[in-house]
């Protein structure tokens, strides 16, 4: 791993070369873990979804779920029509 200067640590290199990369390539998947410290906050969440509820849930920039207090949660919105 690159060192961890200023510009590293705002582009968040080490997570992107080292973490990400590995996202289901291993045994395991990470469903939750969060960091706090000094420097940074940060967290890994993972939405497992059926195959057929991907297309839709992709469509749209906004977050199907949200996480709470480390245990599965949602967030739901709705469209009025006039």
């Amino acid at each position: 791993m690159k060192e961890l200067n200023d510009i590293n640590f705002l582009l968040q290199r080490d997570l992107r070369e080292s973490k990400i990369p590995q996202i289901g390539k291993e045994s395991w998947i990470t469903i939750y873990n969060s960091l706090h410290n000094e420097i940074e906050n940060s967290g890994i969440y993972c939405a497992l979804i059926p195959s057929n509820k991907l297309e839709k849930s992709s469509s749209n920039h906004s977050w199907d779920l949200m996480v709470g207090n480390g245990m599965p949660g949602f967030s739901a919105s709705a469209k009025i029509s006039d």
